[in-house]
């Protein structure tokens, strides 16, 4: 056998690379830490109540014989929102990711076997039957980004189980995506539909980011390679198609400007607010503000001046003030006939708000006073159901139109999955799109495989 012979310099370069990854994950655990710093300031659930919000949960799992949660168990019957039996695909990946985090395994995995047998190679449809597992009723189509989010679930499951299915199902989720139409290398939402989402696009960003480490190291080198090529396309879509340095905002999609409040909050949650701060280098250029050009504090500034509603109808003011974050703008609440708070896009915010309070600057003390009084708030939406609580789409009584250029979109009544995971996470602190390697920093990975998320190009010298 040829013995591998490095000689004096070899070593020494191999020796400067280790110090130099090492240097990389302590500033990574330095920054990890902060969160401590406001911890005794950040309004969160109690014991009692994230464990009511999971019995909920639970519940609703537990009507199912396929192992789905009905998204609006209580939406009254209405033809013009129906909802019944519908289990979106989106609300699936969400619950099972609140299961993984509350050590429920067994929940977690029924949700992951159900997706698992549903031929992802092929795609999976938007919605399921909560009781015979059948696609439909609503959205009865194969949408990308319900697809990205069934992959950031299985990195969870995978980060959490080790179980390499977990794996095979976020790569044959990938391949089916990059096998969608491609426009300036975002992804279309559909098979047969030109139209390019930025929130998708965002979504599957996070998707990649994490699916192309976990290849390299565990399972296929060319699997990883091929990610971070469809990973680079992505980025520069939203960099040069989905950002109006003009505004400060991002457009809602290729060639759609409409102003929405989600694909601003998950910028920040795609990227990975933290890395974006540190600009570490040898990071992918994904998550590099050097890469981006955005300043995060004027960013901020327009969201909430454009999309936080205070409890007299008035878009923008003190976060402080607000009720939460709507949908879109005060033109579009115009047409729309009333603003609202739309509670699970303010829990989004409140997961940014924690992201960026995590510091000891005046700025980062004020976004988390902003996330503890947004928190706040949500004691008086809660639904409580026996000592099972939930939270509802919209502070609003009655349906609505979330925006004023699509009547198929109408909000549901009643306690809502997607807006129930949402608090769970915003209480925890906790960025759903990338958690197998951020708030679970590396799970099980070797020392070699967490310096390649910093250092990607001399991974595994």
């Amino acid at each position: 056998m040829k013995k591998s012979y490095l000689g004096r310099e070899g070593w020494s370069r191999r020796l400067m690379s280790w110090v130099s990854c090492w240097l990389s994950i302590e500033l990574f655990l330095s920054f990890v830490s902060l969160p401590l710093l406001h911890a005794e300031m950040l309004n969160t659930l109690t014991i009692h109540e994230e464990t009511a919000l999971y019995s909920w949960l639970v519940n609703l799992q537990n009507k199912s014989p396929v192992g789905l949660l009905e998204s609006y168990p209580e939406h009254p019957s209405d033809e013009n929102v129906n909802v019944k039996n519908a289990a979106f695909t989106y609300d699936q990946a969400l619950a099972g990711i609140v299961f993984l985090n509350r050590g429920d395994l067994v929940s977690a995995k029924k949700i992951f076997d159900f997706f698992k047998n549903q031929s992802p190679q092929n795609g999976l449809f938007s919605s399921y039957n909560n009781l015979t597992g059948a696609p439909g009723p609503m959205e009865f189509q194969k949408r990308m980004g319900p697809n990205a989010w069934v992959g950031i679930f299985a990195l969870h499951y995978y980060a959490h189980t080790g179980d390499p299915e977990a794996y095979q199902l976020a790569r044959k989720i990938a391949v089916w995506i990059m096998s969608l139409p491609h426009i300036q290398g975002g992804v279309s939402i559909l098979l047969n539909n030109m139209a390019v989402s930025t929130e998708n696009n965002l979504s599957y960003m996070a998707f990649l980011s994490r699916l192309r480490v976990l290849a390299s190291m565990r399972f296929s080198q060319a699997d990883g390679d091929m990610f971070a090529q469809e990973l680079a396309g992505v980025t520069s879509f939203l960099k040069n198609y989905a950002y109006n340095p003009s505004t400060g905002l991002f457009y809602r999609g290729y060639n759609d400007f409409k102003n929405v409040l989600d694909v601003n909050s998950w910028f920040f949650l795609a990227v990975d607010a933290l890395f974006y701060i540190q600009d570490i280098p040898g990071a992918p250029a994904s998550v590099n503000a050097s890469h981006w050009g955005i300043n995060i504090d004027p960013m901020i500034a327009k969201i909430e001046s454009t999309f936080a509603v205070q409890p007299d109808g008035t878009f923008g003011g003190d976060v402080l003030t607000a009720r939460g974050f709507d949908f879109s703008d005060v033109g579009n609440a115009s047409a729309r006939g009333t603003p609202l708070s739309w509670i699970e896009g303010t829990n989004q915010m409140i997961v940014v708000y924690k992201m960026l309070g995590q510091g000891t600057s005046s700025q980062s003390v004020l976004y988390a006073k902003k996330a503890n009084q947004l928190l706040q708030r949500n004691a008086a939406l809660l639904i409580n159901r026996c000592y099972k609580i939930g939270y509802p789409y919209t502070d609003l009584s009655f349906s609505t139109q979330a925006y004023n250029d699509d009547p198929f979109f109408k909000t549901a009544l009643g306690p809502s999955v997607a807006t129930t995971a949402w608090v769970f996470f915003a209480s925890r602190g906790m960025n759903p799109l990338l958690a197998p390697m951020w708030w679970n920093p590396f799970g099980a990975l070797t020392l070699v495989e967490q310096c390649c998320i910093f250092d990607h190009e001399h991974c595994g010298q």
